[in-house]
């Protein structure tokens, strides 16, 4: 009797000695939001969105994002702020500038790792893509004789190329409007304002790289005010007259004396006027007289007032000789325009000027301020049919280099350009 009673205790001792524990339940749980289910973006652009985790149940464990694309968009790329996560990260997206225009759906996926169990949550994300506004610039860099530039550094904000022996630059990815600076000089510095155009001619206002053989000639002749129109001769009181002989290949304007192709008539002078007409090449060239009378403020011939007359006329000159032509002047209105100049930068301003563009290198130099201050001007400008202005900021920098800015293709009057960088900026944009 006693032996079965032992053998009864042994068995039971044995049956409780290591128990199997069974699994530790799942602490809580967890889902994902999106600031946003839809995203909309130009190809070549980033935009980016809020990935939230959402936690209930005093869920406490790590979670790793990942985005799950279709084969269509592995021209997206994608990063993460953070990752893993216990709270937020932002999503960046990024889809190539050759990825066709359309909408994507992807899926932004959460898993986690909780008691050896993995939990997987997904949240849909339509990615609209639109076509890209990139362009490939593909311009020209000449000298102020219409010489090209070769091997200058042509730049984009810290992104540059050299110029072929040609002149020739491109750049491209690049979003109109944009900014083009070209440094042909150490001391050098020429920044292009505003441009649109995927084929921009950057004609610097420099000497360097020479000019090109030339011929001359002489040109006179008379200014003939349209009937009734007021118009009269020689100039009134505060009155001039610019005459400008252009062509594409006429030598850059002068406007210091002894210069080519511009001549200026003072209260009291015309309607008679001469020329020294000076054009690149061998031959006969086939160009514009034009001629803009301007009045300006008593005292301040570099500010205008108004513009009572303007005329053009077609004249082909030959080397070597002598022509003759009247040119009628009639009425044009006059417009307004104002500059705002910010100098972030620190430095020194040199002048101010305003231009009427006739070819590529003539220019009515119509308002111009020498003085360091007042940064803010206004002046009146001719409205001419066809013609545009270019506004031109110099100044020096304080490492010794020279700088000029320009904004080219401004109409009689615009709006103040938004100021960023170190550069003179609220020239007026059209």
């Amino acid at each position: 009797m006693r032996y079965r009673l032992l053998s009864l205790l042994l068995i039971a001792g044995c049956a409780g000695g290591n128990p199997t524990p069974p699994p530790p339940p799942v602490v809580g749980d967890f889902q994902i939001a999106l600031s946003t289910g839809t995203l909309n973006l130009e190809a070549g652009t980033t935009g980016s969105l809020e990935v939230t985790l959402e936690k209930t149940g005093g869920f406490d464990a790590e979670v790793q994002l990942s985005l799950v694309r279709v084969p269509s968009t592995l021209g997206v790329s994608a990063s993460f702020s953070q990752n893993p996560i216990q709270s937020s990260s932002t999503l960046t997206l990024n889809p190539s500038g050759e990825l066709a225009a359309g909408e994507y759906t992807l899926l932004v996926r959460a898993t986690a790792s909780v008691g050896g169990q993995v939990l997987k949550r997904e949240r849909p994300l339509t990615l609209g893509v639109s076509a890209s506004g990139q362009i490939t610039v593909s311009g020209q860099a000449r000298n102020r004789f219409g010489q090209p530039l070769a091997g200058v550094p042509v730049c984009r904000g810290s992104r540059c190329v050299n110029t072929d022996a040609e002149g020739r630059f491109s750049l491209s990815g690049v979003r109109p409007p944009y900014d083009l600076t070209v440094r042909p000089a150490a001391t050098q510095e020429h920044t292009f304002l505003g441009l649109s155009r995927p084929d921009p001619l950057l004609l610097l206002f420099t000497s360097l790289g020479g000019a090109p053989a030339e011929q001359t000639a002489s040109l006179s002749g008379t200014l003939l005010p349209q009937s009734g129109s007021g118009i009269t001769f020689p100039n009134p009181a505060n009155t001039g007259v610019q005459v400008v002989f252009g062509a594409p290949q006429a030598k850059p304007t002068q406007f210091v004396p002894p210069g080519y192709n511009l001549q200026a008539l003072f209260p009291g002078q015309g309607p008679a006027y001469t020329l020294s007409t000076a054009w690149n090449g061998t031959g006969s060239v086939q160009g514009r007289v034009y001629a803009l009378q301007w009045r300006h403020a008593a005292g301040a011939p570099g500010t205008p007032e108004a513009f009572p007359a303007y005329g053009s006329r077609v004249v082909s000159l030959d080397p070597g000789e002598s022509t003759s032509l009247t040119v009628g002047v009639a009425p044009i209105g006059t417009g307004a325009l104002s500059v705002n100049l910010t100098n972030p930068g620190g430095l020194t301003l040199r002048s101010r000027q305003l231009y009427v563009n006739l070819e590529a290198r003539s220019l009515f130099l119509i308002a111009s301020n020498n003085a360091e201050s007042p940064l803010n001007l206004s002046w009146a400008t001719p409205v001419i049919p066809g013609k545009t202005l270019t506004f031109a900021a110099y100044a020096d920098a304080p490492d010794g280099r020279t700088l000029s800015f320009q904004q080219n293709g401004l109409g009689p009057s615009g709006r103040p350009l938004a100021c960023s960088g170190a550069m003179y900026c609220g020239v007026p944009r059209v």
